[in-house]
């Protein structure tokens, strides 16, 4: 008798056996106890997980003469002819290999009113459907949402996402999940014994720990390490017959890292070198090192007997297993990935130092020293912090005129709110001298005219002051060529009554000579100020200079 693997000897043969899909399980058995089973179904999920058995199964359940509690009874000549994959009223069909809309016309469209030749149902199984064209899909609406009573399809993807969503909605979806790593390593002992081998608790470990939840993958493994061992499941002949590096040397590559030891990296990559271990496989191991590192040190983890190196912030493992997936990925394509390997873990160990964790030591010590020391709140304790909303216009303006400042800075505080509110004043005020003195300041201007205007707002230039300082502050104009001019804001007299008598004081001279660009000097500032042009131009003078 030929020799059969373990994957296909030890293939789930009625729904009992399926390992991990609880769910599914479940549904099924109902539906077959209450006669309620649907005329299509979708199952999706990884590879390895039980979507083809589970549809194998569902095929026997239709069609067993004898079935014993809710489950196929595996002795029939239907059953076993299914099992055998030679039953005439079940096609199991590679979608892979019969993509096109023709493929599908001629195995399925154009025999599916056919009666079975001797079952009760017909059964079609459509492995990685999701190979199907667009067409094919198309032609396969119509008879998947009103099929013959005696037709059932059964479709099986490890890619649902490429499956229209037409088809999705026409099946009862299933979704087949990995199977966990308890479960897969109950299995594995399970066999094991049945097999007759000698296996330690730590070499399951792996093997279930390297299949990534698919069954089928632990069963091919532990029949390779079986074979090369002579029925002997040992940790060592585990980690070379999957060529990962033993968990010394990862362990040991790790502190390297964490101790940016760039001779123990170095040593470690010699054994590496020596003896034959995969540069993708170290990463992946050294990846799941410092994750559960992270794990075990904020208590994620249920591994009580993870050892966690001492002395190293938590949130350094989580980076550092972020960064062999970059690296992983890095050398994925290299036409030397080890050495590539080795020198991408070079400019790991020559990344800046954690600046948070050092401020944080740094502040530690301080408060030490002062004696209010007091503990960093730990991972679990940390908070996040509340999202500040950006300030009104209102508020930014109360902000500008907040606490008592230097008098240069409350003056600059003061002009940026006047800038806003009042651009022709802003103006005059950028080209004046500011004199501070303790309680009375002296705005000083080139010419008069500018001088007079500003005199005008004095209350309101004085309001802002006051609110800015926090205190009253009397302000004087005056002009630079004649400093005992001055106009004194905060005096009793009414600036009306100033106002009018300087005006009396004026007269009034046309300007004709030249064109205004040309004769007066202020007109580029003025017409940018009154967004207009200038047409005539007066000169003020004084009455009593004129005589």
């Amino acid at each position: 008798m030929s020799y059969e693997n373990l994957a296909l000897k030890y293939r789930p043969q009625i729904l009992d056996d399926l390992v991990g899909q609880e769910a599914f399980i479940r549904t099924i058995k109902n539906a077959v106890e209450a006669g309620r089973l649907a005329k299509a179904f979708l199952f999706y999920g990884p590879r390895g997980c039980g979507k083809t058995s589970s549809a194998r199964i569902l095929a026997k359940t239709l069609n067993c003469r004898n079935i014993k509690d809710n489950n196929p009874c595996g002795k029939c000549s239907s059953c076993l002819e299914i099992s055998q994959s030679r039953s005439l009223d079940v096609l199991e069909i590679d979608a892979a290999s019969h993509t096109q809309v023709q493929n599908v016309r001629d195995v399925i469209i154009d025999n599916i009113n056919i009666a079975p030749s001797r079952d009760k149902y017909k059964i079609y199984i459509l492995d990685e459907v999701h190979m199907l064209s667009n067409s094919a899909f198309n032609a396969l609406l119509k008879t998947v949402e009103e099929p013959p009573p005696h037709a059932v399809f059964i479709m099986a993807t490890t890619e649902i996402n490429k499956v229209p969503a037409t088809i999705i909605s026409r099946c009862q979806t299933f979704r087949f999940k990995p199977i966990s790593k308890e479960e897969l390593k109950k299995r594995l002992a399970e066999i094991c014994e049945k097999e007759k081998f000698s296996y330690e608790d730590k070499a399951l470990d792996i093997i279930a720990s390297s299949c990534g939840g698919a069954m089928r993958d632990a069963l091919t493994i532990l029949d390779r390490i079986s074979s090369f061992s002579k029925g002997k499941i040992e940790t060592s002949l585990t980690f070379e017959t999957l060529g990962l590096p033993p968990e010394e040397i990862v362990k040991k590559l790790a502190l390297s890292i964490l101790n940016r030891d760039a001779s123990g990296i170095n040593s470690v990559f010699k054994i590496i070198s020596s003896d034959g271990f995969e540069p993708q496989a170290v990463l992946r191991e050294l990846r799941n090192y410092f994750a559960q590192s992270f794990l075990s040190a904020n208590s994620f983890s249920l591994d009580a007997s993870f050892d966690v190196p001492a002395g190293h912030n938590p949130y350094s493992f989580a980076k550092l297993s972020r960064k062999m997936n970059r690296i992983m990925e890095e050398i994925k394509f290299s036409d030397n990935p080890l050495l590539a390997c080795e020198m991408a873990l070079y400019t790991v160990i020559e990344t800046p130092v954690d600046i948070e964790a050092l401020v944080k030591r740094l502040e530690a010590a301080e408060s030490a020293v002062s004696g209010n020391y007091t503990a960093p709140p730990s991972f679990q304790e940390q908070k996040p912090q509340p999202i500040l909303r950006e300030n009104t216009e209102e508020e930014k303006k109360t902000e500008i005129l907040k606490a008592p400042l230097h008098s240069s800075e409350i003056w600059r505080k003061v002009t940026d709110v006047i800038s806003s509110e009042d651009p022709a004043l802003f103006n005059f005020l950028s080209d004046c001298s500011a004199i501070f003195g303790e309680n009375e300041w002296k705005l000083r201007f080139e010419k008069d005219f500018p001088k007079v205007f500003c005199s005008k707002k004095s209350q309101y230039i004085s309001s802002l002051i006051a609110k800015t300082a926090g205190r009253d502050i009397k302000i004087s104009f005056e002009l630079k060529n004649n400093p005992q001019e001055v106009v004194d804001v905060t005096n009793s007299k009414s600036p009306d009554n100033q106002e009018n008598n300087e005006v009396e004081n004026l007269n009034w001279q046309d300007i004709n000579e030249g064109d205004p660009k040309d004769t007066f000097p202020e007109y580029k500032k003025i017409s940018k100020m009154l967004k207009g042009s200038i047409v005539k131009v007066h000169k003020i003078k004084n009455k009593e200079s004129a005589k």
